[in-house]
């Protein structure tokens, strides 16, 4: 079990509102005592809390995971008001913590422990969809520990202020719940991330649904404008240069309302008069494998090496 990825609504927004739950994994550990020392079958014994995919966990021991944590957390905040490099690495170390949970080679590999966390993931993040759509909001995307809601407001000085409101109400609602139905403490934080002026989602590609981990944003800070990319071409490694170039051109006059059509058809006529460099309209890919023992169906990258160089030889870097 993953973290929990929503269905996105593909469109081009203004005033998107980013929310992120600050090392979420890590804190669901803490907040419900999850540790394979404290798992229980039986939820009666040690007034136990039984997770979203049935795992129970023991409250009156204390489990050793969310003890580190809690240590380490609180080294954590003292740390990044000196040294951001030092707090970023500990909070890499937080994070590992659920990943031992789900590694085999691991000494304290257990998925059943490893999917209770992301259970009460999927469950938190999902909760404060649902609240922030009750307040009147549009939940544009969610993934794993982050929320997109569009303001409501046009101007963005507005928006900013309503985001830290809704920042606020979203994790009172959210401790409120945790307290209510599993007893626990919460020590979630919901932190505002960003507001991207403008807002791209994406369709998939041949269909109408929106994609997942994909989009694009404009960010204003101290007057200096960004377009931020994610999952997209602009950002692929297995794209051309000209590709690239062209999407990042293309958004970045849609992002201020500016005219598209005559900027494709030139840019699509100097591509077919030559004027495009070929080391930027050519693609690099690695054939990680012997081009013979290459299964079928046979990648692009591989057939076109093959009718290079002929019907096999070594593994080789190709255009």
């Amino acid at each position: 079990m993953g973290g929990y990825v929503m269905d996105s609504t593909p469109g081009l927004y203004e005033n998107v509102m980013v929310f992120d739950f600050k090392s979420l994994y890590p804190s669901i550990i803490r907040t419900f005592n999850i540790d394979p020392l404290t798992q229980t079958r039986d939820p009666a014994v040690g007034d136990g809390v039984r997770a979203p995919n049935g795992a129970c966990f023991r409250r009156d021991v204390p489990g050793i995971l969310p003890a580190l944590l809690t240590q380490l957390a609180a080294s954590g905040r003292r740390r990044a008001q000196r040294l951001r490099r030092e707090s970023q690495r500990i909070k890499i170390l937080m994070n590992s913590f659920y990943g031992v949970l789900g590694a085999s080679a691991s000494r304290l590999f257990s998925p059943e422990v490893a999917n209770a966390v992301t259970s009460f993931g999927q469950f938190l993040i999902r909760y404060a969809a649902e609240h922030a759509q009750q307040r009147g909001y549009r939940v544009l995307y969610g993934d794993t520990d982050s929320l997109f809601v569009q303001a409501r407001e046009r101007d963005p000085a507005a928006a900013l202020r309503a985001a830290e409101t809704l920042r606020a109400d979203i994790g009172r609602a959210v401790g409120d719940r945790i307290r209510d139905e599993f007893g626990c403490d919460s020590v979630l934080e919901l932190e505002f991330e960003k507001l991207y002026r403008r807002f791209f989602l994406p369709e998939v590609r041949g269909g109408k649904v929106g994609s997942k981990k994909r989009y694009a944003g404009l960010v204003v800070t101290n007057g200096e404008e960004t377009i931020e990319f994610v999952g997209l071409e602009a950002v692929r490694r297995d794209w051309s240069e000209v590709s690239k170039r062209f999407q990042r051109e293309l958004l970045q006059r849609v992002f201020h309302d500016e005219p598209v059509d005559g900027f494709i058809r030139a840019f699509v006529a100097s591509l077919r008069r030559g004027r495009v460099p070929t080391t930027s309209s050519c693609t690099r890919r690695r054939c990680a494998r012997t081009w013979l023992r290459t299964p079928r169906p046979r990648p692009p990258h591989v057939r076109a090496a093959r009718k290079q160089t002929g019907s096999g030889g070594a593994s080789s870097r190709t255009s």
